[in-house]
């Protein structure tokens, strides 16, 4: 009687040993399937925002948003959703979430400034990114808002420098070399356009307008040569272009293409 009831004793013991180690292994596996969960949203929320499909990045990343604010990598995604989609209540959520959690990165720093930009407060957004320039001196994104903003207030001469210093800190990021160029030969700045353009023309790309803007500003900045070669290039591409976009382009660009075949008969 005894050693029956000693037995019974010890298979309660093992059923509550195997059902815990059960219960371990379920919550185990619970946790593997909810990280490869977590990291396929990741990967497609990247992947909708480089496509410009920053809204949907944000819905689907919703029920995610407090975990995101753990890591570098979700802080800098979620923000970049919400700035792109210019959702201001979740950028600066987001923004503040992240410098709360010690994830001090420059992007939280360029979201809350974002925020203000969003809402007219332009000059407490760059009062905050002339400050954080103290720990963010290397990183071009904050120049390029301090840029866009000055470029706004026409602050021209502190704007070029702005936009010239985060085309030298991204010699190889088209979207601000581009925007960087653009306004640089807007506001006639040759020298400065010229060096831009020596970082855009090694960049890929099968867009003529670009070549053509590339060529106006080494034209005008002293490298007649490059530009004619630029030139060159991009009617091979105006030709397999509709013929209303070729004559748009033609007619946009037309002082570089005249002067391109003057220096050819010359």
């Amino acid at each position: 009687m005894q050693k029956a009831t000693r037995l019974s004793f010890l298979n309660k013991k093992y059923l509550i040993a195997i059902s815990g180690l059960a219960v371990a292994i379920i919550v185990l596996l619970g946790l593997g399937i909810n990280a490869a969960i977590y990291k396929r949203a990741i990967k497609r929320a990247e992947n909708l925002v480089a496509k410009g499909y920053s809204s949907v990045a944000l819905e689907e990343l919703s029920c995610y948003r407090k975990r995101m604010t753990k890591t570098e990598r979700g802080c800098a995604l979620y923000i970049s959703a919400a700035f792109h989609a210019r959702d201001v209540e979740k950028l600066q959520w987001a923004s503040q979430k992240c410098i709360e959690s010690g994830i001090d990165i420059p992007e939280a720093t360029i979201g809350q400034a974002a925020a203000f930009e969003f809402t007219g407060r332009e000059q407490e957004a760059l009062q905050l990114l002339n400050n954080s320039l103290k720990k963010f001196e290397k990183v071009p994104g904050v120049h390029f808002r301090i840029a866009t903003i000055l470029r706004r207030q026409n602050n021209t001469e502190s704007a070029v420098a702005a936009f010239l210093a985060a085309s030298r800190l991204a010699p190889k990021n088209q979207d601000i070399l581009v925007e960087s160029l653009s306004y640089l030969i807007s506001v006639s700045k040759w020298k400065e356009a010229r060096e831009v353009a020596d970082f855009l023309r090694t960049v890929e790309t099968d867009n003529p307008a670009l070549k053509l803007l590339i060529a106006r500003a080494l034209k005008q900045g002293g490298d007649p040569i490059g530009a004619h070669n630029l030139v060159e290039q991009a009617k091979q591409l105006l030709k397999d272009r509709p013929p209303e976009t070729k004559a748009a382009i033609e007619k946009a660009f037309s002082d570089v293409i005249t002067e391109s075949k003057v220096e050819i008969k010359n």
